[in-house]
């Protein structure tokens, strides 16, 4: 049963009654041929059952029960009016604490009192003069007032202010304002906008600083704008505009991103290493002039090294050796099964390195023997934080 119908079954009252063994099935059907929705209570114990009527309904059929020989016992009864007579004289105190409530909770709804802080440029009298002029006043319903619309409507009045704010503090509006002079220094990681960074489907937003230009299940291409600082009204321009200007826009917007990838592992696979031998030549640099002995074009050098006297003294002579290189070739064979396998593995691997902070969602692998090797191709959808800074245009 929903919260209103509990609230008007409370008002209405019902009573709970009882059918013992013997007349359980003929008020089940009797209640069932004229319609009434009843729900019943098996009494286990005893095998009758019970069920809640209202007053009005009891006493309708009532006539009918007794003729029919149907006993019921009347087990209990609730509702306002019977609580209201188990407190006797005390009815009226009941009542008007009841209505003390409502309008109790019917006051939180209204704004009761207009504070505004902040500046020497306006007087407290002129400001909320023009708050109330702008639909902000006591007496005025808290959920009709726009805080966004009245703030920048504040703003767009006032080129003196560089900053408003409209907070509600229960049944109190507070209107705080700052002047152009008291502008904090730039920050300068803060932007204007955070746009999209690739496409994708919105799963979560989330709003530090600015408001949010789509939401969850939108669906964005790579540049579209999430978050945005845009502030309407004047103050310092950075756009063509004169009356736009940005705050910050903060923010964190992960949305489902779709992704391909693709490995080929071939069946025979050449691979080729290189092995040193033995030395075969030496190259002495003295003051800058070479002296090779024996050295090879193919040879492989060691590094330069520095000659010293006892390890301490170091001389204008500089050694280089060279060593033979031998090349080495093997062939892998790897079975289509294995082939299979490590193209899957070399997918995996492409997929982790996409992004740390992303959570793969959905997978499927494609794999076509191409004669010579196996290629597999990927179809996937990750979860990924795809904001971006954005610089804002207009010089």
């Amino acid at each position: 049963m929903s919260g209103f119908g509990r609230i008007v079954k409370f008002f209405t009252g019902s009573v709970r009654i009882y059918a013992g063994p013997e007349s359980r099935d003929a008020l089940i059907s009797y209640l069932v041929s004229e319609g009434i929705n009843a729900e019943f209570t098996p009494d286990r114990e005893k095998g009758g059952v019970f069920t809640e009527l209202s007053p009005k309904t009891l006493k309708k059929v009532a006539p009918a029960l007794d003729k029919s020989g149907i006993i019921v016992y009347i087990i209990n009864i609730y509702g306002f009016k019977r609580l209201m007579s188990r407190y006797g004289t005390r009815y009226g105190l009941m009542l008007g604490a009841f209505a003390f409530a409502v309008i109790l909770w019917m006051s939180t709804l209204f704004v009761w009192k207009v504070e505004v802080e902040g500046t020497e440029l306006l007087s407290r009298e002129q400001m909320r003069t023009e708050l109330k002029e702008m639909g902000v006043y006591p007496g005025r319903l808290l959920s009709g007032i726009d805080r966004s619309s009245v703030r920048n409507e504040f703003l767009a009045k006032h080129p003196e202010l560089s900053w408003a704010a409209l907070n509600f503090k229960g049944t109190t509006v507070s209107l705080t304002v700052k002047e152009t002079s008291e502008r904090p220094e730039p920050d300068e990681s803060a932007c204007g906008l955070l746009v999209a960074k690739s496409d994708g489907v919105v799963r979560s937003v989330l709003v530090y600083e600015g408001s949010a230009v789509i939401k969850e299940g939108s669906v964005v291409r790579k540049g579209d704008v999430l978050i945005t600082g845009l502030i309407s009204g004047s103050g310092l321009q950075i756009t063509d505009d004169p009356l736009l200007r940005f705050g910050n826009a903060r923010g964190s917007v992960k949305a489902e991103v779709s992704g391909k990838a693709e490995a080929t592992v071939p069946f025979d696979e050449v691979t080729r290493s290189e092995t040193r031998g033995e030395r075969c030549g030496r190259t002495i640099s003295v003051f800058g002039i070479d002296f090779d002995f024996g050295k090879t074009e193919d040879a492989d050098t060691s590094g330069e090294r520095n000659v010293t006297v006892f390890g301490a003294i170091e001389l204008p002579i500089t050694v280089r050796e060279y060593y033979s290189v031998s090349e080495k070739t093997e062939t892998r064979h790897r079975t289509p099964d294995e082939a299979r396998a490590e193209a899957e593995r070399r997918i995996y691997r492409e997929i982790a390195g996409i992004s740390e902070d992303s959570e793969l969602v959905r997978l499927k692998i494609t794999y076509l023997d191409t004669g010579d090797g196996i290629t597999a191709q990927a179809d996937f959808i990750y979860i990924a934080e795809i904001t971006e800074p954005a610089e804002i245009g207009g010089g």
